[in-house]
C-alpha cells in the first residue's frame, strides 16, 4: 500500500496544482479579453463576467482542495514528524475558509452556504487561505526526505577467552 498510495497521491497533487493554477488563469484571460475590448472599464471591469468567472472559481477551488488533501495524505504516510506537524498546521487555514464558506462561522455581509460566492466576493482571501496552503503542502510532499541518521545497533561479536590479552 505504501509506495502505490504515495505514487497516486503524488499524481493527484500534481493534477490538483494544475487545476488550481488553471482556475485563476481562466479568470485572468477573461478579464484581459474584456479589457482589450473595453479599455475604459479598466482591468477589473472584466472580473465577474459569467459564466467564466464562476468556472474559474470552481476549477480553482476544486484544484486547491484536491492538491491539499493529496499532498497532506502523502506527507502523513511518508513524511517525518516535522512535516506531519507542518501539514496539519497548513490545513487550518483552508479548514477555516471552508467553515466560513459553508456558513458554519459567521462573516459580515455573507450568508452561507455559498463557497463560489464567498470566493467571488473575496478573491484575495481565497487565494491566501486556499491556494497558498495547497502549494505549501505540495512543496512539503515533494521535498526529498533525508535518510534517518539515528544510531542503529548491530550485534556485538562475542568475545572468547582467546581474544583477551
Amino acid at each position: 500500500m505504501g509506495n502505490r498510495f504515495v505514487e497516486r497521491a503524488g499524481q493527484l497533487t500534481w493534477a490538483g496544482l494544475i487545476l488550481a493554477a488553471l482556475g485563476p488563469s481562466i479568470m485572468l484571460v477573461t478579464t484581459w479579453a474584456h479589457y482589450v475590448q473595453h479599455r475604459s472599464a479598466g482591468l477589473w471591469g472584466g472580473y465577474g463576467i459569467e459564466p467564466w468567472t464562476s468556472v474559474g472559481i470552481i476549477v480553482g477551488l476544486g484544484g486547491a482542495v484536491v492538491s491539499q488533501l493529496a499532498a497532506s495524505a502523502r506527507v502523513l504516510v511518508r513524511g517525518d514528524w516535522l512535516r506531519r506537524i507542518l501539514v496539519i498546521l497548513l490545513a487550518l487555514a483552508p479548514g477555516a475558509w471552508w467553515a466560513t464558506a459553508v456558513g458554519f462561522y459567521p462573516f459580515p455581509r455573507f450568508a452561507g452556504p455559498d463557497p463560489v460566492g464567498f470566493a467571488f466576493t473575496l478573491p484575495l482571501g481565497a487565494a491566501l487561505m486556499l491556494l497558498a496552503p495547497s502549494v505549501a503542502a505540495a512543496v512539503l510532499a515533494f521535498l526529498p526526505i533525508r535518510q534517518d541518521a539515528r544510531v542503529t545497533f548491530a550485534p556485538v561479536p562475542r568475545r572468547t577467552n582467546r581474544d583477551q590479552p
